[in-house]
C-alpha cells in the first residue's frame, strides 16, 4: 500500500477545478451553452449562383464553372466562419446552388452577409434627390387583374424595407373595407419580411386591401389587388388575342387566352385546322395556329386530367392580306442599358473622370425611383417580367446590374432615415484596389466607421479623384462608395484625400460596420447570387428537440443508477458522484467552449453526452472487477483496491485512448451536425478519464479505509458473500492455507 498517496488531495484539487470552470463562467457572464441550428433554431439560406461574365460560364451547360463555385464557397465560409459560430455548414448543392446553415443568427443578418457581392466601387455624383420610398406592403400573389379557381385563395407578399426599417409585423388581407368577419385573413410578418394568409371570397371581382401594422400602431398602405373568383369548373376557356370578330392580315398567328390551371385547352377552327396546349398555373396559355384566308369561327373547350370536359366558347376571326391599313413609320430600335462589362470604350481612368451623362440619362433618372421594381410578375409598366420579383429595374425595364464602366441610378439612405436617388458615373476606382477594411469608433467621437485603406494605384487614383471633385459645385463635389449597387455612403469632399486612406461613415452600428468590413475584407465573391429560399427552425421545435433528449439522458441515467444500486449497493455512491461529476463538467466545458471556439450543441451532441454515461459507469465497473480478482487472489481489501487500481488503470486508459481517437477522427472526416457528436465525445472521453484519476480513485480509497466497508458489510458491495470469496479471503487470508498475502504492487 502507498502510504504516500493522500485521496483527500486530489478530491479537493478536483473541487477547486470545478470551482474554477464555474468561476470562469461567473466572469463571462454566460451560463447557458450556445446551442445549434436543431435545438435553439436558426437559419438556412440556399443560393443560387448566377455568372456576371462569359468567362464564369461553362459552355456546355451554362453554369458557372466548378472553380468559381469553388471561390464563392471559400469566400463565404471565410464570412460563415468569421461569425465564430459553431455547426455552420457551407455546401455546394447542384450545379449552381451553395446552401448555407448557421445557427443562433437572425435571418436578415445571414442573408446580408453571405448574400453581398462585395462589388466595391467609387463612383463619381451627378445627380441626387430625395424620394418618397413606399411603405405599403408588397403583394406577390395573386397578381392584380388574375383570375382564380378557388374560393380559397393565397395571399402572399413582403412587407416594403427601407434601409434596416421594416414597415409592418402584422399584415391583414380584407376584401373591401366593409369585409364581413368572414372575408378576412391575417399573418404574422416572418423574421425575413416575408408574410402568407388564406382569404375566402366570393364569385366575381374582388377588390382586395392588404394593410400591415406594427408593435407600435403604425399602419402602413393599403395596397389594393383585383382578382377574380371562378368557382363554376366547367367556365369555358377564352381566347383574347386576337381580339374576337378581328380582321389579320397572316393566318399563322399565336392564339393566346385564359382558362382553369391544369386543364388542357383545345382550339377547333374546322377543316381540321386545331391546336391545343396546356394551362400553367398563371392561367394564361398560347398555342400556335395556321388559319385559312377567309373567316373562321374558332371554338375553345378544356378537358381536365380526367377527361371530363368544361364549356366552350367561340371567337370569329377573319384573314384578309388584301386589307387596307395604316402605314407603320419605322422607328428606332429600343435600346436598352448594357448588362455587362466593356462596351463603353473609354474606361481609361481620365475618360471615367470626364464622363458626363446624356440627355437620355437625365430623362430616365428624372421618371425613375427607388422602388422602381419587378411587382407580381410585372415590371412597372404592366408589361410581363421575366425577372424576379423584387429585382430593381432601369425605365427601359433592362434590371439594374452594377456594371463598372457604365453609369448607375442608385439609392442610399441619410443618418436620418431620408432616402436619395442617385445619378452616379462610371465607376472610377474598383474595390480590387482595397487592400484592408476596419471598423471601429475614432478618437474623439461615437459613430462607427469603417476604415478602408488602397494599394499604390488605388491610393493615385483617390487622390487624383478627391483634387477634382474638391473643386466641383454640389452634387458634383461628392464620391459615392457603392457597394452591389447601393450607396452605402455619399461624402462632400471637403480636401483632397491622399495617403491611399479612405472612411466610409454613416448611420452604423457597431454590427453593421463590423459586418461591412468583414464583407469587404473577405473579398468580392466573383459570381452574383439571388437567395432562392430562407428557411427558419423555430425555437418551438428546437425546443421539442431538445426536450425529448434530455429525456432520454435522464432514463439512461435512471437505468444505471438502479444497475449500480441493485449490483453494487453502498458502492453506487461512487457511480452516483462520477456521473454528477461529469454532468457537472460537461456543462461547464460545452458553457465555456461555446464563448471561447464558438462550439453550438446540437442534438447528435447530446447523443455524444448520453454516451458518456455509459463511459463514465464502464470505468468504475473495470475498476471494481479488477478489485475482487484481488481479493479472490488473497489481498486484503484495502492492498486490492490499490493493486486493482494499478491493473485496471492502462485498461481504462487504453479504452479512452481508443474512443477519443475515434473522437478525432469522425471529426474531421464527418460533416455537419455529426461533428457535433464527435466533439462532444472527445471532451465527455477526457472528462472521464479525469474523473477516474481525481475522483472515482481517491474516493473508493477512502470507503475502503472505513469500518462499515472494511468489514464487508452485506449492503457495502464488499460483502463476502457477493463477491465469492471467505469473510478471511476478504480481510486477506486465504481459506485453504491462512496465509496472509504481504506484498502488491502498489499505484
Amino acid at each position: 500500500m502507498n502510504k504516500n498517496y493522500k485521496p483527500g488531495h486530489k478530491l479537493a484539487a478536483f473541487v477547486l477545478i470545478i470551482a474554477a470552470l464555474y468561476g470562469l463562467m461567473a466572469i463571462s457572464g454566460i451560463w447557458t451553452p450556445r446551442l445549434g441550428l436543431d435545438l435553439k433554431g436558426g437559419t438556412t439560406v440556399t443560393l443560387t449562383a448566377n455568372a456576371t461574365n462569359p468567362d464564369q460560364t461553362d459552355q456546355t451547360t451554362g453554369a458557372p464553372t466548378a472553380e468559381a463555385l469553388q471561390e464563392a464557397l471559400s469566400i463565404i465560409q471565410q464570412r460563415v466562419d468569421s461569425l465564430g459560430v459553431g455547426e455552420s455548414s457551407v455546401a455546394l448543392q447542384g450545379a449552381r446552388q451553395i446552401e448555407v446553415a448557421v445557427p443562433n443568427v437572425d435571418s436578415q443578418e445571414l442573408v446580408g452577409l453571405i448574400g453581398e457581392t462585395a462589388q466595391l466601387s467609387f463612383r463619381n455624383v451627378y445627380q441626387e434627390q430625395t424620394v418618397t420610398v413606399s411603405t405599403a406592403p408588397i403583394v406577390n400573389q395573386p397578381a392584380t387583374g388574375s383570375t382564380v379557381w378557388n374560393h380559397l385563395v393565397v395571399v402572399s407578399g413582403t412587407v416594403a424595407v427601407n434601409g434596416t426599417t421594416q414597415y409592418g409585423t402584422a399584415v391583414q388581407v380584407q376584401d373591401g373595407l366593409d369585409a364581413p368577419d368572414t372575408h378576412i385573413c391575417s399573418s404574422v410578418v416572418a423574421s425575413d419580411g416575408t408574410w402568407s394568409c388564406t382569404i375566402s371570397l366570393p364569385d366575381g371581382d374582388s377588390t382586395l386591401s392588404v394593410t400591415a401594422t406594427d408593435d407600435q400602431g403604425g399602419s402602413f398602405g393599403p395596397t389594393t389587388v383585383l382578382v377574380t373568383v371562378v368557382s363554376d369548373l366547367t367556365t369555358a376557356p377564352a381566347i383574347t388575342s386576337p381580339a374576337p370578330d378581328s380582321t389579320i392580315l397572316d393566318g399563322a398567328i399565336t392564339l393566346a387566352g385564359t382558362g382553369r390551371p391544369g386543364t388542357t385547352v383545345s382550339v377547333d377552327a374546322g377543316n381540321g385546322v386545331t391546336c391545343s396546349t396546356p394551362v400553367p398555373d398563371d392561367g394564361h396559355w398560347k398555342c400556335d395556329i395556321t388559319l385559312p384566308e377567309g373567316k373562321s369561327t374558332l371554338t375553345a373547350v378544356a378537358k381536365d386530367a380526367d377527361g371530363v370536359a368544361t364549356q366552350s366558347s367561340t371567337a370569329t376571326i377573319t384573314v384578309d392580306p388584301k386589307m387596307v391599313h395604316d402605314a407603320i413609320l419605322p422607328t428606332a430600335p429600343p435600346t436598352q442599358r448594357p448588362t455587362v462589362a466593356g462596351e463603353n470604350l473609354n474606361s481609361a481612368f481620365e475618360d471615367l473622370m470626364a464622363w458626363q451623362p446624356t440627355s437620355q440619362d437625365t430623362a430616365d433618372f428624372s421618371s425613375w425611383n427607388c422602388d422602381y421594381k419587378v411587382q407580381g410578375g410585372k415590371f412597372p409598366d404592366g408589361t410581363a417580367a421575366d425577372v424576379p420579383d423584387g429585382t430593381l429595374v432601369y425605365p427601359d425595364n433592362t434590371p439594374i446590374v452594377d456594371v463598372w464602366d457604365q453609369p448607375l441610378f442608385a439609392c442610399g439612405t441619410l443618418s436620418d432615415g431620408t432616402t436619395v436617388k442617385y445619378l452616379l458615373g462610371p465607376a472610377v476606382i474598383q474595390g480590387t484596389h482595397l487592400t484592408g477594411a476596419t471598423a471601429g469608433v475614432p478618437q474623439g467621437q461615437v459613430a462607427y466607421q469603417v476604415n478602408l485603406s488602397f494599394d499604390s494605384t488605388g491610393a493615385s487614383q483617390f487622390s487624383t479623384a478627391t483634387t477634382k471633385l474638391y473643386s466641383q459645385t454640389s452634387p458634383m463635389n461628392q464620391f459615392a462608395i457603392v457597394l452591389d449597387a447601393r450607396v452605402i455612403s455619399a461624402p462632400v469632399v471637403n480636401e483632397p484625400i491622399t495617403g491611399g486612406q479612405a472612411q466610409i461613415t454613416g448611420n452604423f452600428t457597431a454590427t453593421e460596420a463590423q459586418n461591412l468590413a468583414r464583407v469587404l475584407r473577405y473579398g468580392a465573391l466573383p459570381l452574383s447570387f439571388e437567395v432562392s429560399s430562407v428557411d427558419t427552425v423555430s425555437p418551438t421545435l428546437g425546443g421539442e428537440q431538445l426536450r425529448a433528449g434530455i429525456i432520454a439522458g435522464i432514463i439512461g441515467l435512471i437505468l444505471t443508477l438502479l444497475y449500480a444500486f441493485i449490483y453494487y449497493r453502498a458502492l453506487a455512491i461512487i457511480v452516483v458522484g462520477s456521473l454528477a461529476s461529469a454532468a457537472i463538467l460537461t456543462y461547464a466545458a460545452i458553457v465555456l467552449l461555446g464563448t471561447t471556439v464558438g462550439f453550438a450543441l446540437n442534438l447528435p451532441g447530446i447523443a455524444g453526452a448520453i454516451l458518456a454515461i455509459g463511459v463514465t459507469a464502464d470505468s468504475f465497473i473495470v475498476y471494481f472487477e479488477r478489485i475482487r480478482d484481488e481479493i479472490r487472489d488473497g489481498y486484503s481489501l484495502a492492498r486490492s483496491i490499490e493493486s486493482g487500481w494499478t491493473k485496471a488503470r492502462g485498461t481504462i486508459v487504453v479504452a479512452d485512448s481508443v474512443q477519443l481517437l475515434s473522437a478525432i477522427v469522425l471529426f474531421f472526416l464527418a460533416i455537419g451536425s455529426v461533428r457535433g457528436f464527435a466533439f462532444t465525445l472527445l471532451v465527455t472521453t477526457m472528462i472521464d478519464l479525469f474523473i477516474v484519476f481525481f475522483f472515482s480513485k481517491p474516493l473508493m480509497t477512502l470507503l475502503g479505509r472505513t469500518k462499515y466497508f472494511r468489514s464487508g458489510n452485506p449492503m457495502s458491495g464488499f460483502d463476502p458473500d457477493h463477491l465469492g470469496v471467505s469473510p478471511e479471503a476478504l480481510r486477506g487470508r486465504r481459506a485453504s492455507t491462512g496465509t496472509i498475502k504481504t506484498k502488491a504492487k502498489e499505484a
